[in-house]
């Protein structure tokens, strides 16, 4: 399956990016608001393997695209798709971006297209994204995405020998179809 944007192709993973995964999740950037320690390669190895099983679930509850430049196919990033509650349609978002390319509106681009996949495609009422309460980088994109904030979390995330919140931003189809 393949999404395509202005300057991006969202594309699932295949055994071949691994690589790129792996470089993605060993690098500091990516887990500054995260996690105190960066995952072992096992970790990383096993999360690899569950992302590419994800593709043969029927139904589906987990989409998980590498970004590439649309006429380079450079990887860049990740942006993902889960589903937290069928009851209620809700599904959960995040993303993920080298440095190298971080800042440039890459993951905005990429997140947008997910949101018109979810709410277009799955048919879902409810999509959220959650971020540390310092990662203003993730708040942004949550507002250009076109989410609204609910609140703030507190003391959720143990992370430098202190406890920090988390967002919480969402956009339901009301939303979506309002604003597209």
């Amino acid at each position: 399956m393949e999404i395509k944007t202005e300057r991006l192709i969202l594309r699932e993973f295949s055994e071949k990016d691994y690589d790129f995964f792996y470089n993605l999740k060993n690098n500091e950037y990516i887990h500054e608001f995260e996690a105190d320690e960066i995952p072992s390669k096992e970790e990383i190895t096993k999360k690899f393997s569950q992302i590419l099983e994800s593709k043969n679930k029927n139904p589906r509850k987990y989409y998980d695209f590498i970004f590439v430049k649309k006429n380079e196919g450079v990887p860049m990033g990740r942006v993902l798709i889960w589903e937290i509650d069928d009851n209620i349609k809700e599904w959960e978002i995040g993303w993920e971006i080298h440095p190298d390319f971080a800042g440039k509106g890459y993951s905005t681009e990429a997140s947008k297209a997910l949101v018109e996949f979810a709410f277009k495609e799955l048919k879902i009422h409810r999509l959220q994204a959650l971020c540390n309460d310092k990662n203003i980088r993730s708040e942004n994109i949550m507002k250009k995405i076109g989410m609204k904030k609910e609140g703030v979390i507190r003391a959720v995330r143990y992370l430098n020998k202190k406890w920090d919140g988390s967002l919480i931003y969402s956009i339901i189809d009301i939303d979506y179809e309002e604003n597209n």
